[in-house]
């Protein structure tokens, strides 16, 4: 498996125009998009286009101008696509 969790402390601390600090735990997935259905195999929690606990829906990263991915384009060839387009091929 080549997906993991990361677990991070996020912090924010606003010095005026009052004083304000606070800081919490995230936990965040890093998925290879490469290995995406291989990997939610095996991590029962979370399913790619269902609802589960965790869901990863392809129609929610990297959309067209129009708002909608290409019918039949996954998220690694959409990301692809948009890097391309702006210059920053791989």
């Amino acid at each position: 498996m080549r997906s993991f969790l990361y677990r991070a402390n996020v912090m924010h601390n606003r010095l005026g125009p009052k004083k304000h600090r606070f800081h919490y735990s995230v936990f965040m997935f890093c998925l290879d998009l490469d290995a995406l259905d291989e990997d939610l195999r095996e991590i029962s929690l979370v399913k790619r286009n269902r609802f589960s606990l965790f869901s990863f829906y392809d129609k929610d990263h990297v959309v067209n101008e129009q708002g909608t991915q290409n019918a039949g384009n996954g998220v690694r060839s959409e990301l692809d696509f948009f890097l391309r387009k702006n210059g920053m091929e791989k």
